[in-house]
C-alpha cells in the first residue's frame, strides 16, 4: 500500500520498505505507556497463572462518552486473575446500583424492568414482515399477521 502510494520504497537486501516520510509522532507520555514491557500478572494479586481482561470503565458507561473516549485505549485495559475479576465485577455492580438510586429522577420507578417476552417476539415478527416479506413462505406470512393482529 505505502510503495502503491509512493510513501515508500522497497529495500531488496532486508525485504523490508523504507518511508519516505518522516511519521507524525505521539505524545510521548502516551507513547512511552503504549511502548513499555508490561508484565503479565494479576495487577491486584501478582498471580501469574490465569488471566483476563478487566475494562475499568464499564461498557453502559462508557456509550455515553464522546466518541474519541470510547475507544479500548491501553490505559483502561487491566490483567486480572479470574478471582480477583470476579470480585471487582461485584464491587462495580454494587456500585453501578448505588448510583442508578441516587441519581434516579423518578422514585416510582424502582421496580426492576421485566421483559415482555411475547412483545419481543411479535415485534420479531413484525420486522420480519416488513424486511422480507418476499422471502417468507406464504403460509408462516399468513401466520405472522395472525399472530400481530392477536397482540393488538
Amino acid at each position: 500500500w505505502y510503495i502503491r502510494k509512493n510513501l515508500a520504497t522497497w529495500k531488496t537486501e532486508n525485504k523490508s520498505i523504507q518511508l519516505l516520510f518522516k511519521p507524525q509522532k505521539q505524545s510521548s507520555e502516551a507513547n512511552t505507556y503504549n511502548q513499555s514491557h508490561k508484565k503479565n500478572i494479576c495487577v491486584v494479586c501478582g498471580d501469574s497463572q490465569k488471566f483476563m481482561r478487566h475494562y475499568v470503565v464499564p461498557y453502559c458507561y462508557r456509550t455515553l462518552f464522546p466518541t474519541k473516549y470510547k475507544t479500548h485505549t491501553p490505559h483502561d485495559i487491566v490483567i486480572l486473575c479470574p478471582n480477583c475479576h470476579l470480585h471487582s465485577e461485584q464491587a462495580t455492580q454494587k456500585r453501578q446500583k448505588e448510583l442508578e438510586t441516587s441519581l434516579r429522577q423518578d422514585p416510582t420507578t424502582s421496580d426492576p424492568h421485566i421483559p415482555d417476552r411475547n412483545l419481543r417476539n411479535v415485534r420479531s415478527v413484525a420486522s420480519a414482515l416488513s424486511k422480507r416479506r418476499e422471502e417468507i413462505p406464504p403460509e408462516k406470512v399468513i401466520e405472522y399477521e395472525v399472530l400481530i393482529k392477536q397482540h393488538f
